[in-house]
């Protein structure tokens, strides 16, 4: 068996997975700011679990495929949320787990008791809410920007651990905690920023759009006088010559009135 710090420093990878396979996989742009948070946050993490040597031994490798296959899950909920809701991908991931574990009863089953039913209840729903803001999460969001928000559960184990079980953090938490923290916090100025920008730029675009477009329906309203004022001008020369050549033509004897001629 292996350290329970370097199973949880590896599985805490997952992120970097995730961003990797939504570059190769999505076509998705991470851009230097988000692989420098991504790596300075896992920086945090190692300075929190503390992994040492004896670290890497068999178990490492069903860790690192716990990441891998995380990180993966990470970039296929990101791909389905083109054409599925949030609500859609989060029943399928709620049936699929309920199938797959109930095949864990056929190695036995004993009944909780009361508090124990009680706390595994609102753990269920916890996770429920938890995947349902991650899936919503990534269809607002690329996979490269959500995934640095992961390691701020380290942070959340800390308090919970410090309120509920009276543990102590211990310098080096603490400042891998902070680490982590202010990766994140900047994430998410950067991603404002970028968003706002992003937001000006769109709204720049349409109202220049908007101005040709206009300019445009006025260039082909002042064409349309004129065409409209060429036509009517030479309408009005039209009659005017003709009123002309009736009035120089000579008047025609008529019929009717004629008198016939005497032999």
């Amino acid at each position: 068996m292996m350290p329970l710090a370097g199973a949880v420093a590896i599985n805490f990878s997952a992120p970097l997975w995730s961003a990797l396979l939504s570059v190769l996989w999505l076509k998705e742009r991470a851009g230097p700011v988000r692989w420098l948070v991504l790596l300075i946050g896992f920086l945090g993490v190692l300075i929190v679990t503390n992994p040492g040597a004896d670290s890497l031994q068999v178990g490492a490798l069903f860790a690192l495929g716990n990441a891998v296959m995380y990180g993966s899950v990470t970039v296929a909920v990101r791909g389905m949320t083109a054409t599925e809701s949030a609500t859609t991908l989060l029943m399928w991931q709620m049936v699929t787990i309920a199938v797959f574990h109930s095949f864990l009863l056929l190695f036995g089953f004993r009944w909780p008791a009361p508090l124990d039913t009680a706390m595994l209840v609102c753990s269920g729903v916890a996770n429920a809410i938890a995947q349902h803001l991650w899936t919503r999460a990534l269809h607002l969001a690329p996979a490269t920007a959500v995934s640095p928000f992961f390691y701020l559960m380290l942070v959340w184990a800390l308090v919970i651990g410090f309120v509920v079980w009276g543990d102590v953090p211990t310098p080096g938490l603490l400042v891998g905690s902070a680490i982590v923290v202010a990766s994140g916090l900047f994430l998410l100025w950067h991603e404002s920023q970028r968003r706002r920008s992003e937001l000006l730029a769109s709204s720049a675009n349409a109202l220049a759009g908007k101005t040709e477009k206009v300019g445009s329906a006025d260039a082909r309203s002042r064409i349309a006088a004129d065409i409209s004022g060429v036509y009517w001008g030479r309408q009005r020369d039209l009659s005017a010559v003709r009123a002309r050549s009736a009035r120089s033509r000579p008047e025609m004897p008529n019929a009717a009135t004629t008198k016939p001629l005497k032999p």
